[in-house]
């Protein structure tokens, strides 16, 4: 361990100036003689360098440094004969305040309170510095209740006796504990809230579905599965989506959204068209649309009031694999889904899995 000295001025007996300079640590305070420092840091081949005393990770760049007073406003080799002496410069400490009482478990917030703003005003000095006398303000965990605090003294928030009273998570009922640490639980109130295009209403807990204004109230709003339905702004159509949040969008037939034929092909000029009811100029060309069979539509260019027919036809085996037969797609088209398979009249012969098995076995209990 490098040589230390503690509460000993001067702190280099052998050398009468002082001119090696001496490194205070930061966490204990222990003082060491400077170039022992470094060379200890070298031999002890450390990825970082920590105090031999308390160990402890200090700053590298001020142990490589050259050495400074206690304050570290001064290089050392600045300082007058008289200040080498005792590693003191004639500055005040300025130094910001530890907090006292201070324990790893402690709150992040109540630390930030806790924290002396009031930098040290003494001169230059070795150690901790003096505690602050000062006193600072503070509130409760509701806000309700001031006191004062002892400025860099660690204390836990008080707690008075008054309901918390802070907004709940659902933004319209206050916390009806007492004035408490941490954040409030989340509301359990039971409402009645309306889907957002107002077609169901149910009972839901506050605050479990979508807080929204309307008319400069929350309200609580959840998406059902019906087609919203609303009346557009045209006047004219009403919204095919599925129930959402916020406005409907502008109906799709409108003059200024539509700029072509339904095929696209062609350019309709927004002058052939005043409203929404205003029938879409068609082309003489092909549909060409893809189809959900995977064809293309070869009817002549419509409107979407005419849905698109496939005329051709597609081979699909079936379940089994052992067949293959001609399917008009028309046949193929159940809604939104699409059959790729058709059942024969062979026998299956396909062995069962245990999965199989398992799920006969459930059908049969």
């Amino acid at each position: 361990m490098p040589c230390l000295f503690l509460d000993v001025l001067p702190i280099n007996r052998d050398n009468s100036d002082n001119s090696d300079g001496v490194f205070a640590c930061q966490t204990c305070f222990k003082v060491f003689h400077a170039p022992c420092l470094r060379e200890w840091a070298k031999t002890a081949n450390a990825p970082e360098f920590r105090c031999p005393a308390c160990n402890c990770p200090q700053d590298s760049a001020l142990v490589a440094e050259a050495p400074r007073c206690f304050c570290g406003k001064t290089q050392f080799a600045a300082l007058s004969p008289t200040e080498k002496q005792t590693n003191q410069c004639a500055n005040s400490c300025a130094r910001v305040r530890s907090i006292r009482g201070l324990k790893l478990a402690d709150a992040a917030a109540d630390y930030s309170e806790c924290a002396c703003p009031h930098p040290c005003s003494a001169k230059c000095h070795p150690g901790p510095c003096e505690p602050c006398s000062r006193f600072k303000s503070r509130t409760c965990h509701c806000g309700r209740l001031s006191y004062q605090s002892k400025c860099g003294v660690f204390e836990s928030k008080r707690a008075c006796d008054a309901v918390c009273g802070k907004k709940l998570n659902c933004g319209l009922h206050t916390c009806q504990k007492q004035c408490h640490s941490g954040p409030c639980n989340d509301c359990q109130e039971s409402v009645s809230c309306t889907c957002f295009c107002s077609a169901t209403t149910r009972k839901e807990t506050c605050g479990s579905s979508q807080m929204v204004s309307d008319n400069g109230k929350l309200v609580q709003k959840f998406t059902c599965n019906n087609v919203c339905n609303k009346l557009l702004s045209c006047g004219n159509h009403s919204c095919s989506k599925k129930c959402h949040k916020g406005a409907c969008a502008t109906c799709s037939k409108s003059p200024s959204l539509v700029n072509s034929c339904p095929c696209g092909k062609t350019t309709v000029m927004r002058q052939q068209r005043t409203s929404c009811l205003d029938p879409i100029p068609t082309c003489d060309s092909i549909c060409d649309k893809t189809l959900s069979c995977g064809h293309r539509c070869l009817q002549k260019c419509h409107n979407s009031d005419e849905p698109c027919v496939c005329i051709g036809k597609k081979t699909i085996p079936c379940e089994c694999g052992k067949h293959r037969e001609e399917v008009a797609c028309t046949d193929l088209v159940d809604g939104d889904s699409v059959r790729t398979t058709f059942k024969c009249n062979s026998i299956c012969k396909t062995l069962k899995t245990v999965e199989n098995m398992n799920a006969l076995r459930v059908v049969v209990l």
